[in-house]
């Protein structure tokens, strides 16, 4: 899948899961790096990939040892992120940057705006239990909400 800078995507997960954010360079390029990152982490990033390596220098805590990219080797312009063990902490507003060298003389463009945009929602089903009575029999309603506002209800027969 392969998003304009104004395309915005949307995950849900709950925690202890692992998710796959998605992003690809949409030129097929070979790639020099790239960066995954939260605006809301100031300075750091979720993942840096450059010179074939994670660079863990300026990466938040928070993601050590939880990111990769799902292919290294950017195969088919493939730079998905994988995140392991999401807590509720990996809410918010991910954006992938991918950086190129235009060619030998050129520096590498640096910044410029994400290819990617992915919102990930992180929620924990809140269980709870009514009883409801029918006309033809008493039942117990398992409840279940979900923090995003998601209902689900299931009638189960006393």
């Amino acid at each position: 899948v392969v998003f304009s800078p104004a395309d915005q995507s949307g995950v849900k997960a709950k925690p202890g899961e692992t998710v796959t954010l998605k992003c690809s360079e949409p030129d097929n390029k070979p790639v020099l790096a790239v960066e995954w990152s939260r605006g809301d982490l100031a300075e750091e990033y979720v993942l840096l990939y450059r010179d074939k390596q994670i660079d863990p220098t300026m990466q938040h805590p928070s993601y050590r040892n939880r990111v990769d990219l799902e292919d290294r080797q950017m195969t088919n312009g493939n730079i998905d992120l994988i995140l392991k063990n999401v807590t509720a902490d990996d809410k918010g507003r991910y954006e992938c940057r991918v950086f190129h060298r235009r060619n030998r003389k050129e520096r590498a463009v640096l910044d410029g705006d994400p290819v990617s945009v992915i919102n990930l929602d992180v929620y924990s089903p809140v269980n709870g239990t009514i009883l409801c009575k029918s006309l033809t029999e008493l039942t117990v309603a398992k409840l279940v909400m979900f923090r995003a506002l998601n209902l689900k209800c299931t009638i189960m027969p006393i």
